[in-house]
C-alpha cells in the first residue's frame, strides 16, 4: 500500500519520520514536516533541537479527531471538544451537534434562548426545544399532544391531561382530540360515529349503550336487537327442550 501525505503504516495511520501530526484526521495536511532550525536561525548556525514527534496512535484508535489516545480495547481517552463516548462520537449533555464530523466545532452549546416551559432541557441551534416531555409538543413545547388537553405554557408536569371523552381510560375514549374551552373544562372535538355530546358520552340515534361506564360503548340498535333476538330464541329453544 502506498500511503500518501507523509503517512505510513498498514493503515496509513501515523506520520513518517521527520513529520508530526495526527494522521487519523483524514486530511492531506495531517502530517507536517518538523522544522530543523528554530525560528530566526539559519543554516550554518547551531540547529535547534528537533521537536519530538507526536505520539504514535494505535491503528484501532478511532476518535473522530477528538482524542489522540486509546486504551488497549480501543476506547478513546480524554475526549476533547465537548464530546464523549467510546469513540468520542457524541456530544456531552448541554451540547448539540454531530461529533462524528471530526472538527473542533462539532458540538455547540445549546441555544441560550431555550424557552421550553419546563418541558425540555435543550434546544437546537434555532431555539427549537428537543424531546418535549409531559405530553407536550411544539417548537417551545407549548402545545399538548393529540389526546391530551390543557395549557402547556403553565410550566408544570401536569399541564396536559388525557382527554375525558367521556372517560380517560382507552376503552372509553371516543374522541381522539379535545380542547380546553372558555369555561376551563375540556370539550371533545371529534366524537366517533355513534357518540354525541360535549364529552362524547351520549349514544346517537340508532345506537344503544352506556359509554360512561368503564368497558361499555354504544352499539347500533340493529346489532343490539340481533343479540337480544338471538338470546330470546335461545331461551325459547331451551324451554321447548324442557317441556318435551
Amino acid at each position: 500500500m502506498d500511503c500518501l501525505h507523509n503517512t505510513e503504516g498498514f493503515y496509513c495511520h501515523r506520520c513518517q519520520p521527520g513529520f508530526r501530526g495526527n494522521a487519523l484526521y483524514g486530511t492531506p495536511y495531517d502530517c507536517q514536516r518538523i522544522p530543523l532550525y528554530s525560528e530566526g536561525s539559519s543554516p550554518g548556525t547551531t540547529p535547534a533541537p528537533a521537536a519530538a514527534p507526536a505520539p504514535t496512535v494505535r491503528p484501532h484508535c478511532y476518535c473522530h479527531g477528538h482524542s489522540d489516545t486509546c486504551d488497549e480495547s480501543g476506547r478513546c481517552l480524554d475526549c476533547l471538544h465537548q464530546t464523549e463516548g467510546k469513540h468520542c462520537s457524541r456530544c456531552q449533555a448541554g451540547y448539540i451537534g454531530d461529533a462524528r464530523k471530526g472538527t473542533a466545532a462539532d458540538c455547540q452549546l445549546a441555544h441560550p434562548d431555550c424557552s421550553c416551559h419546563g418541558h425540555a432541557d435543550f434546544c437546537d441551534v434555532f431555539g427549537r426545544c428537543l424531546n418535549c416531555r409531559h405530553n407536550t409538543m411544539g417548537d417551545q413545547c407549548e402545545k399538548c399532544v393529540l389526546g391530551y388537553y390543557g395549557d402547556a405554557t403553565r410550566s408544570t408536569p401536569s399541564d396536559c391531561r388525557r382527554c375525558p371523552c367521556p372517560l380517560t381510560m382507552p376503552s372509553n375514549q371516543f374522541s381522539d382530540t379535545c380542547t380546553l374551552d372558555i369555561d376551563g373544562l375540556p370539550t371533545c372535538t371529534r366524537c366517533h360515529p355513534g357518540y354525541l355530546g360535549r364529552d362524547c358520552g351520549t349514544c346517537a340515534n340508532g345506537y344503544w349503550g352506556s359509554p360512561r361506564v368503564e368497558g361499555q360503548r354504544c352499539v347500533r340498535q340493529v346489532e343490539q336487537d340481533f343479540h337480544q333476538s338471538g338470546y330470546l330464541t335461545g331461551l325459547r329453544h331451551v324451554s321447548d327442550i324442557a317441556l318435551t
